[in-house]
């Protein structure tokens, strides 16, 4: 609504605008909203649903990384899932998982890397359901110039489940080794994680798989010494299927 302020109008008249510049009175259309076309209401609403997702999954990253890691992977991941997911070209359903190739062995804290402390990294294997995680002998741990301190160390690994309809991640399972001196080695070991069995049923969505090292004083302390600086951790592989 238009006002009069030392005998020059001001406001909104109609479809026009009345201001004052300079001590001019200047009147201009008044803007107009424009409705966004179809194509940008798609995009829109995939970008919507890529911000969910990302927001499910990094929470769980998060906690999986001991909330030891860079805000930016959260950027690094936002973008992973444009890319592979949420362009419209991308949208087609698919009868079997398929695998993201740019986020296997992803680093989730880039600091030191899992390669720079273990000589050879897990090797993943995923078929008929079932995703196996080899883990190669390792006589001798590398013991990094951050490792000062550390006497033993365990992994862990977590598989996290995003479920489309359901638009929620969890995580469906977890591993944890249990301590070993870093004189000792790691023996080699097969885990297997079954999508399909009594306890749930994963048929489709997204699936990320983490793998990460905890660092200890001694075999029996009560906290793990991992930090911003020192902690190894990523992702070994993503997976995805849309069913119809």
């Amino acid at each position: 609504m238009a006002k009069v302020n030392n005998g020059k109008l001001r406001g909104k008249v109609g479809n026009t605008v009345n201001r004052v510049f300079r001590g001019q009175e200047i009147v201009q259309s008044y803007p107009r909203t424009l409705e966004p076309r179809g194509q940008t209401v798609v995009e829109n609403k995939l970008f919507g649903e890529c911000a969910k997702m990302n927001s499910s999954i990094y929470r769980l990253i998060k906690d999986f990384a001991l909330k030891s890691m860079d805000y930016s992977f959260s950027w690094e991941t936002m973008a992973l899932l444009k890319r592979n997911f949420f362009q419209r070209e991308r949208q087609s359903n698919s009868l079997d998982w398929i695998s993201v190739g740019e986020a296997e062995n992803l680093a989730i804290n880039k600091n030191v890397l899992i390669e720079d402390v273990l000589t050879g990294s897990p090797l993943i294997d995923f078929n008929e359901g079932k995703i196996s995680i080899l883990i190669p002998e390792h006589q001798e741990i590398e013991k990094h110039p951050l490792m000062k301190g550390v006497m033993s160390l365990e992994y862990s690994v977590s598989l996290i489940h995003y479920d489309i309809n359901r638009k929620f991640a969890e995580v469906t399972h977890t591993i944890n080794s249990g301590r070993n001196y870093l004189t000792e080695g790691l023996s080699e070991k097969i885990h297997e994680f079954q999508l399909v069995d009594d306890e749930r049923s994963i048929k489709d969505g997204l699936l990320i798989l983490c793998f990460g090292l905890r660092f200890f004083e001694s075999s029996i302390s009560y906290g793990y010494i991992n930090s911003s600086e020192l902690n190894p951790t990523a992702i070994l592989g993503m997976w995805w299927k849309k069913d119809s």
